[in-house]
């Protein structure tokens, strides 16, 4: 079993303000996923927690990118932030061992970790989305939005998560 969830207070510079709302429609993909959104990360594989603060909107979308990475290679390295520790992705056949370096281990069907950052991606940006309207004309949240729907590699993925993705 997997477990992704995530509680984010507003934009980090801390300055919820209508320039700081603006800068959100141009912002570019590392100022989104990496920058903007850093907030408090439930990831728990089998009960190995791999959770704690950091930047939510990067690890959804890593997570995702990693899922589709693992159909072409066995193996993905993530670090989310400095001196946060790397998460090693290690995918043999059906199963996924999720693990950090002298740290907890857990291992998840790879077709339900795929659903799972399916649906942690959704969430997040149609959250963050609700909450902030101006990222709905970002041109990376369109292609985050784009690729959700159109990426292939999760087609054996349940179809219930990528209802209502339309961008």
């Amino acid at each position: 079993m997997i477990e992704l969830d995530y509680r984010v207070e507003g934009i980090v510079d801390g300055a919820d303000t209508p320039e700081s709302r603006r800068k959100l429609v141009t912002a570019d993909l590392y100022n989104l996923t990496y920058d903007m959104f850093w907030g408090d990360l439930v990831f728990r594989v089998e009960g190995a927690d791999f959770g704690g603060p950091g930047p939510v909107f990067d690890v959804a979308y890593v997570l995702f990118c990693v899922a589709q990475d693992l159909q072409k290679q066995p193996k993905r390295t993530y670090s989310a932030a400095e001196g946060a520790g790397e998460c090693q992705f290690h995918r043999k056949g059906d199963l996924l061992q999720v693990r950090e370096e002298n740290g907890p281990r857990g291992v998840v069907l790879y077709e339900d970790f795929c659903s799972a950052t399916i649906a942690f991606l959704r969430t997040l940006v149609d959250d963050l989305c609700g909450r902030y309207p101006e990222l709905r004309r970002n041109a990376e949240i369109s292609k985050i939005r784009r690729r959700l729907l159109s990426s292939g590699v999760f087609s054996h993925c349940l179809a219930s998560n990528l209802k209502g993705l339309e961008p």
